[in-house]
């Protein structure tokens, strides 16, 4: 019987752990795969913000008083660059959002 309930609470120690992580990554990649849906080309930057912000991953939209309040410019065509990524896969999940200053340009989801 010891060894029997040792055994489940070791199993318990190593299975409980692995199925919380896989969850969380799951739900990290669910947020990011929303917000590429529910933001489009032609809404503003505001409502793309506020759209972020709902799922709860604000911290990685440009700082307005950091050093690129907009994203990374593209020279070429003067539109902004700022990927909001699924943290929990290192960027393997992102979605990458380009806009004008005013109004989103494209958005797309980056998945590697």
């Amino acid at each position: 019987m010891r060894l029997r309930s040792s055994l489940a609470m070791a199993l318990a120690i190593v299975v409980v752990p692995i199925a919380a992580y896989f969850a969380f990554v799951s739900w990290d990649i669910y947020r990011v795969r929303s917000i590429c849906k529910a933001i489009r080309p032609g809404i503003s930057v505001d409502a793309a913000r506020l759209i972020v912000k709902d799922w709860g991953l604000e911290s990685w939209l440009p700082k307005p008083d950091g050093a690129y309040p907009n994203g990374v410019r593209d020279d070429q065509d003067g539109t902004w660059f700022f990927a909001i990524p699924a943290a929990s896969t290192m960027g393997d999940v992102t979605c990458g959002i380009s806009h004008d200053g005013r109004v989103i340009v494209s958005v797309d989801l980056l998945e590697w």
